[in-house]
């Protein structure tokens, strides 16, 4: 799910095999631009079909209630909120299903590279910083190796 800094909410859904399950399954692409704010949850069918004891699922409309609430705080916040109530609404059984949160957020500033790299290529990544840095702005670090 996409939750807009501003703007309305998207559902981003792709249709296929789940990622991984098969080697050299085929996937479509899609594309969906981030804009500063913005917040990405990905998660696996274990979140939303995790079942009560009378067997209702968690959802999605559930998740994405719990994740438009908390969206605006710390990320691992969140991450702890979703982990903590899927738990409470399972009653802490047992899952059946693998859980998986993967929660991205676009800073509010230029683009950020930070990563290691060496030689040439960290030369290539100072330039591309330059480019997207607002003059006087230092870049964002880059971890030595």
């Amino acid at each position: 799910m996409l939750v807009r800094a501003k703007g309305p909410n998207e559902r981003l859904e792709g249709q296929g095999m789940p990622l991984g399950l098969f080697p050299g399954a085929e996937y479509e692409r899609a594309e969906v631009t981030l804009n500063p704010g913005d917040l990405v949850v990905l998660y696996t069918d274990g979140i939303t079909e995790a079942a009560s004891a009378d067997g209702e699922e968690f959802s999605l409309d559930r998740l994405e209630k719990m994740v438009q609430e908390q969206a605006r705080g710390p990320l691992v916040a969140l991450a702890v909120a979703i982990e903590t109530a899927v738990e409470v609404f399972a009653e802490e059984r047992r899952f059946a299903d693998d859980r998986t949160v993967v929660i991205l957020l676009r800073s509010p500033g230029p683009p950020r590279f930070l990563t290691t790299l060496q030689g040439d290529e960290l030369r290539a990544q100072r330039r591309c910083e330059q480019a997207h840095t607002a003059p006087g702005t230092p870049p964002d670090p880059v971890l030595p190796s």
